[in-house]
């Protein structure tokens, strides 16, 4: 268990893009926290930021905007929020769009690789206006285990963790695997949890009890290539009550790689997962608001069903190019007697 630090004059920086932040946050106002031109370092373990095309980006269409209806939920206001905790951070892109929205006074990131980490908190302190003082700590290590020993309690966790298992034979810790994970053997999952490919945030969920603050919540980020319904009961069977926060879609990137392992475990026996043509997507959402597509999260599901690509076939769609995407679902987790 090991917190990183980085010095801000360390000259090794040499970032992998340099883009302005509205590009990288897809905001609707002025930077106000973060700078104005964001420049990003990256590791063998990260993934290169989606600026030319957001929609298959997780922090643009997702993070940022989950993030504005959080503030607009609690109607926090310009003091911001006091400790974030962000779980599998990868570049740290998600954090600088928390400050920008959520202005954090301590923020904590976590990641299974000490580079990420390293790097992270290099791109975040870089990054940060220098008008704003932040506390940054960094963990090393799988979901909340690296913080469990700590004394710390957060307002607002957030996590974008990966549901795919690793396919035999791939490493975890060799280049880009961040959209996979190694099986868990924990004998006392749910059935249903395993079968909808939701392991690790039923298991951080369990986990992060005993990291909230009174009235803290987690913001959990997952790809609802099942049904709502499902995401929502794994949330509940993990001792918390759900909310919908966001409601949206996104292009599915790196493909190949995500609807190929996706194909392969439902050939398992697992799932079945969905995927759908982006112009479908891009029809049904057309015209709504974020707030509005969040609210009719469940009827915009059965217009979409008649669309719905299960993952086999959906990888042979994917060999002979074409691009598709899938729905995105932000739950709020808040614990009983936090609620």
């Amino acid at each position: 268990m090991d917190t990183q630090s980085t010095n801000l004059n360390d000259s090794s920086f040499s970032p992998a893009i340099s883009t302005p932040a509205e590009a990288l946050l897809l905001l609707d106002r002025p930077i106000c926290h973060i700078k104005k031109i964001i420049q990003i370092e990256l590791t063998e373990h990260t993934y290169l930021p989606k600026v030319l095309s957001p929609r298959s980006d997780w922090v643009a269409s997702v993070a940022t905007p989950a993030f504005l209806a959080f503030k607009e939920k609690y109607q926090i206001g310009q003091k911001g929020i006091d400790d974030f905790l962000t779980i599998g951070t990868g570049s740290g892109i998600d954090a600088l769009a928390a400050i920008e929205v959520l202005t954090p006074k301590h923020i904590t990131i976590t990641d299974l690789h000490k580079s990420v980490v390293d790097t992270a908190i290099k791109n975040i302190r870089t990054n940060t206006s220098t008008l704003n003082s932040i506390e940054i700590d960094g963990f090393v290590g799988n979901l909340a285990t690296p913080l469990l020993q700590i004394d710390r309690k957060y307002d607002l966790i957030y996590e974008n963790l990966p549901n795919i298992p690793l396919i035999d034979g791939v490493d975890l810790f060799e280049g880009q695997n961040s959209s996979s994970f190694i099986q868990p053997t924990e004998k006392d999952l749910p059935e249903t949890v395993k079968t909808d490919l939701l392991e690790l945030h039923y298991m951080f969920l369990n986990q992060a009890h005993n990291l909230l603050k009174n009235n803290g919540r987690i913001l959990c980020s997952i790809g609802s290539r099942v049904p709502i319904k499902s995401i929502l009961e794994m949330v509940k069977q993990a001792n918390y009550i759900p909310n919908i926060r966001l409601y949206t879609w996104k292009i599915q990137s790196e493909p190949a790689e995500v609807v190929g392992s996706y194909a392969e475990h439902q050939r398992r026996g697992l799932g079945p997962f969905h995927f759908y043509p982006i112009e479908i997507l891009e029809n049904t959402f057309s015209g709504l608001s974020s707030k509005a597509a969040t609210a009719n999260a469940f009827e915009i599901e059965q217009k979409l069903k008649p669309y719905a690509i299960d993952a086999e076939t959906s990888i042979a769609l994917v060999n002979k190019g074409k691009r598709l995407g899938h729905t995105v679902i932000v739950v709020e987790a808040t614990l009983p007697n936090n609620s």
